[in-house]
């Protein structure tokens, strides 16, 4: 996984603040005339607000040393953690928005679906009633170019005429091309 750059802030600053606690403990451990593990402990437990730290030096050198690890180091941890809490911040806002992604992205595509197939039944339905107008002028057209028969009695139909009888299809057919 590549960091990001608050990923790589926070760590820098846990670094420093880390080393410049060590640090100060080390000076403090110096300046009280305690072993480095007391000075360290004492930097921790007044840099984490615990206070397990040891009672502050006598000299006006272990307030000083006090003071800066209060106003400087503090200060870097805490960072640390608003760094990491907005990293994790982040991370779950990343999460939460890929999948409401992925939600869109599939309510969409659904939508799309469904639209698509009414977009076909309607254009079928729209196919078929042309068809059906064009069936119905087409017959119409018919009707209008048809002579018309005298309807016996009885009938309300227009009839067609009826084809030519088999005997003068053949005549005409037994003639030779061009004549009449």
């Amino acid at each position: 996984m590549r960091l990001k750059l608050h990923h790589k802030v926070a760590i820098g600053v846990f670094t420093t603040a880390a080393a410049l606690d060590c640090a100060a403990g080390a000076w403090y451990a110096h300046v009280q005339h305690y072993p480095f593990t007391s000075g360290l402990c004492y930097a921790l437990g007044v840099a984490t607000t615990s206070g397990s730290s040891v009672p502050s030096g006598t000299s006006p050198l272990a307030h000083l040393v006090t003071a800066l690890i209060q106003l400087t180091i503090l200060p870097l941890f805490a960072a640390t953690v608003t760094l990491a809490t907005a990293a994790i911040a982040a991370m779950l806002s990343a999460f939460h928005i890929r999948l409401a992604r992925d939600e869109i992205k599939k309510h969409v595509e659904a939508k799309l679906a469904e639209h698509a197939k009414a977009m076909k039944q309607h254009a079928e339905e729209r196919i078929a009633l042309h068809i059906g107008k064009a069936k119905d002028e087409i017959k119409q057209h018919i009707e209008d170019c048809m002579p018309t028969v005298p309807a016996q009695p009885g009938t309300t139909k227009s009839a067609s005429p009826s084809p030519a009888p088999a005997s003068s299809r053949k005549s005409r057919a037994a003639r030779p091309a061009g004549s009449i």
